[in-house]
């Protein structure tokens, strides 16, 4: 399994190697467009698998400094 805080009360946990990169490289095999060209918004430790998987990422100014 896969576990993370994406806000102070919350734990998201899913089946292991299920998380929001695999999201990105799923959705992206589905619209034939190349992970490289997929940009990505995110502002917690949650967000880091998707932030590794897209061509562009963006973390938000209150986001967490990890």
């Amino acid at each position: 399994m896969s576990a993370s805080k994406s806000k102070p009360r919350f734990l998201d946990v899913t089946s292991y190697g299920i998380h929001k990169g695999t999201v990105v490289v799923r959705l992206a095999e589905l619209l034939k467009i190349p992970t490289e060209r997929v940009a990505v918004i995110g502002d917690g430790p949650n967000d880091v698998e998707m932030f590794k998987q897209a061509g562009v990422s963006i973390a938000m100014g209150q986001g967490v400094d990890e």
